[in-house]
């Protein structure tokens, strides 16, 4: 065969990717090209270490495949190290919350074997959260429903915290157009007490208040 460096390389690509696809995210292939003295013959000498075949586990609550759509980046980096686990856990969390599970964590584990990488995910998404009301407290100078047009956050839907945070930049940024230049602004999340009523079985769907208390001084 006519050696073409740049055939080859694409042949290794297309290899690697197949291996990847087959579970050997760590999967490599490196080669040297010695010339021959009369410079008519190549010898190729290929280093190919294909890995352990790593499985993705999970337990607790049922993961969709759109939220496992976050672990891709494992497969494409071509590695399993502790940065992009960490990195993968958090975008899985986060997608979790961003539909309403407030209280989700995530976590894995790493079991490693001669051959096999076994990396399992433990998923609880817990309660999905509903915005119950908005309290909003000390605004002496702008009116309640000034202020609540300029909420995403409303009752019956989903309680997301990022969004809850977006709403008090916005807040801020609106009291500082009006003069208010020093505005501070808490909040917190009231949630409903706890009774025996409510603590068993758990609640597949709960309500929550997120308060918001201005100080315009």
């Amino acid at each position: 065969a006519i050696y073409n460096s740049v055939d080859l390389d694409r042949r290794i690509t297309e290899y690697v990717t197949d291996l990847r696809a087959r579970g050997h995210y760590e999967a490599t292939v490196e080669y040297s090209v010695v010339i021959s003295d009369d410079r008519e013959t190549v010898d190729l000498l290929l280093d190919v270490r294909p890995g352990p075949i790593v499985i993705m586990a999970f337990t607790g609550d049922l993961l969709s495949s759109d939220l496992q759509e976050n672990l891709k980046p494992i497969q494409e980096e071509g590695a399993v190290d502790e940065d992009l686990l960490e990195d993968s856990t958090q975008r899985i969390m986060e997608a979790l919350r961003e539909e309403g599970y407030w209280k989700a964590s995530v976590d894995y584990r790493r079991v490693q074997t001669a051959d096999e990488l076994t990396v399992t995910f433990s998923i609880d998404q817990g309660s999905q959260y509903l915005v119950e009301h908005v309290h909003i407290q000390g605004n002496r100078s702008v009116s309640e429903s000034d202020l609540r047009s300029l909420l995403k956050l409303q009752p019956d839907a989903l309680f997301v915290e990022s969004v809850f945070e977006d709403d008090i930049a916005t807040l801020i940024e609106h009291y500082r157009g009006l003069g208010f230049a020093n505005v501070i602004i808490r909040t917190d999340v009231l949630e409903p007490e706890k009774t025996l009523s409510n603590l068993t079985p758990p609640q597949s769907l709960a309500k929550v208040s997120p308060r918001i208390i201005i100080g315009e001084d």
